[in-house]
Order: C-alpha cells, then sequence, then structure tokens
C-alpha cells in the first residue's frame, strides 16, 4: 500500500471495512494533489465534485453574508 494513503485508510476504516483485497481498488480511484498556500479549493457559486482530505497541512473555511461580512 501507498504511503500517501495510509492517512485516509485509517480514516476510512472507521466507519466502513475494506479489506486489504479490497484496498487496491478503491484506493486507484484517489489523487494526490499538492496545493500552494492560500489556494482556493472552492470559489463562490461554484458546485463542489470533489472529496478532500488533508493529509497535511491546514484548511480554512469562512462564509460570508448578505452584508458581506
Amino acid at each position: 500500500m501507498s504511503d500517501q494513503f495510509k492517512n485516509i485508510q485509517q480514516v476510512i476504516s472507521n466507519y466502513i471495512k475494506i479489506s486489504d483485497e479490497e484496498w487496491p481498488y478503491y484506493s486507484s480511484m484517489l489523487q494526490v494533489k499538492v496545493l500552494q498556500k492560500k489556494t482556493m479549493l472552492l470559489s463562490e457559486g461554484t458546485i463542489c465534485k470533489e472529496v478532500f482530505f488533508v493529509n497535511s497541512g491546514l484548511l480554512r473555511i469562512y462564509f460570508v453574508d448578505n452584508k458581506g461580512q
């Protein structure tokens, strides 16, 4: 198993059981993305079509109300 997917396999295994034989199939659908600091994952009005797992670093989320605050 690739080291880059060990953390996500551990998190997923808290919710569902995936055997060691099945894991290569599921992990083949995963992609590793390395993002630079201050990169926007999703902008206002954009529909999210991906699920993200932060392996290292931080992620910040914020909402803007109707008054722009």
